[in-house]
């Protein structure tokens, strides 16, 4: 398992606006049934017990429910959060968790950093990916977020515990995904595997631009297809996979000598700069700094971050691969 270092900063990305400015206090004595979900909150698990149920919309779909150490008041805080997560487009899994990071940073009022992994949960039908942040902050509090997709639903599960180590909150954690399995939850609705494409209308009748972006798309799909299982993509589309990006931004490449002549300067130098960076031998490298390492990343994976560093300052390019000039999309059924 790979630990990646994280440092919170101002991130910009497009989340998800699941949560309205005053949350509802739902009263229920026994269990509580989040019908939307099919799942069940239970009055204990273990020695926990729950203390407040949260609606954060009109139509109760989006729930939030917390536990607390029965045993030792206020040392330990455990909180469940089911939402909404519509379709399953790529980037989808990232954004939410660089977002619930910079919700965690921003109450906190403070820099904070995180050793940050990613996460599967494999069951008998489906297999949901994750990803998990070790928060660090004041040394006697220990803080973990983890963030599963789940089909159409997200997973969230945050512990705050001034009594327990990190191997004791992951064994609790582990106890509460038994509970509330997300591969169950992918269950109550799948995606469906029949991908949509949405191309940027900036594009324009640049068709060297609009054959590289074909090309980089399908050739995600393609990857995805040959090395994902259905039973994992109908939880969401499998784009924290390093590999799937190289092969990609490869594909993108391959366009520039067969289309010198494309008649958009701008869009002949984002390919031009595509190709720079894939002869730089650093690719890997930018991958992952524009995605905020938020990926699945081989263990044997060597790196230089210093040398990318280094090519960097020496070779300014264009590219953002956060300002997507396509989308793919597993669209709900």
């Amino acid at each position: 398992m790979k630990y990646l270092q994280l440092l919170f900063l101002l991130f910009c990305f497009n989340g998800f606006a699941q949560i309205q400015t005053t949350p509802k206090l739902i009263e229920e004595k026994g269990d509580y049934t989040f019908k939307s979900a099919k799942i069940i909150f239970p009055l204990e698990i273990e020695k926990y017990s729950r203390k407040n149920i949260y609606s954060f919309d009109k139509e109760n779909k989006n729930i939030g429910v917390e536990y607390q150490n029965s045993e030792s008041q206020n040392s330990t805080k455990i909180t469940v959060h089911i939402y909404p997560a519509e379709d399953g487009t790529e980037g989808r899994l990232r954004n939410e968790y660089l977002k619930s990071l910079q919700s965690i940073s921003d109450f906190a009022n403070v820099e904070l950093s995180a050793n940050q992994f990613a996460v599967k949960k494999e069951g008998e039908k489906y297999i949901c990916n994750g990803f998990k942040a070790k928060i660090i902050s004041d040394k006697n509090i220990q803080n973990q977020l983890t963030l599963f997709e789940c089909g159409t639903w997200f997973l969230k599960i945050r512990i705050t515990s001034s009594e327990l180590n990190s191997t004791e909150i992951d064994n609790i954690e582990n106890k509460f995904l038994e509970v509330f399995n997300p591969t169950k939850l992918t269950g109550t609705k799948l995606l469906n595997l029949k991908s949509d494409l949405i191309i940027a209308p900036a594009i324009g009748q640049d068709k060297a631009m609009l054959g590289a972006i074909m090309g980089s798309a399908l050739k995600k799909l393609e990857w995805a297809n040959a090395n994902v299982s259905e039973k994992e993509r109908v939880s969401g589309f499998p784009d924290i996979y390093l590999d799937m990006h190289i092969e990609a931004l490869k594909e993108f490449g391959n366009f520039e000598k067969e289309n010198e002549n494309t008649v958009n300067e701008v869009n002949k130098k984002y390919i031009s700069d595509i190709n720079k960076i894939l002869k730089s031998g650093f690719l890997t490298e930018f991958i992952l700094k524009q995605y905020n390492m938020v990926m699945r990343i081989p263990d044997n994976l060597k790196l230089d971050f210093d040398g990318y560093a280094k090519w960097e300052v020496e070779n300014k390019t264009s590219i953002d691969l956060n300002k997507l000039y396509y989308l793919i999309t597993y669209p709900k059924k």
